[in-house]
């Protein structure tokens, strides 16, 4: 039980760290030109 624990915790910060990302780098490259046209 303790090592799937370990597993799920790990796999938890994994998800989590991917996210961060993803969220700090998507809404850099939107400059949505269709306004400008």
């Amino acid at each position: 039980v303790a090592r799937f624990l370990d597993f799920v915790a790990e796999s938890l910060a994994r998800a989590a760290e991917q996210a961060r990302e993803v969220l700090y780098t998507e809404p850099e490259p939107e400059p949505t030109p269709d306004d400008g046209a």
